[in-house]
């Protein structure tokens, strides 16, 4: 290899590695996670952003009371899920464990929404 040869090979791997001639540019591991957040060809058809905030959408806006006519009682959107699941899905039985994970995303929710508010209140 000659002189020139070899300073040309450098030069193509060095374009090739930072990106400028690969079919696809390099991107920072931070944008990569960003670009997954909110890829949207999941399972569910829905980007774990999306779904995140759906979610915390859902539980502050049933953080207040209203009456569950099932019960007969002013309940929170929370309270109800708990009730329903408790009586009629049987969460706490083996082999619910889709269910009872649901519950458990709703709950984690829940308690980040309030969190929030207090320190937005500055308790």
């Amino acid at each position: 290899m000659n002189k020139v040869t070899c300073i040309a090979a450098i030069t193509l791997a060095l374009l090739f590695s930072t990106g400028v001639l690969a079919q696809q540019p390099r991107i920072s591991p931070f944008q990569a996670g960003q670009n997954a957040w909110h890829e949207s060809e999941t399972p569910t058809g829905l980007s774990c952003a999306a779904c995140h905030f759906e979610g915390y959408d859902i539980v502050s806006r049933g953080s207040f009371p209203r009456e569950n006519r099932l019960v007969g009682e002013h309940m929170t959107l929370l309270e109800s899920i708990e009730l329903c699941m408790m009586e009629h899905q049987h969460i706490q039985q083996p082999g619910n464990e889709e269910m009872y994970a649901l519950f458990q995303h709703l709950s984690i929710l829940q308690e980040n929404y309030e969190l929030n508010l207090q320190l937005r209140r500055g308790q």
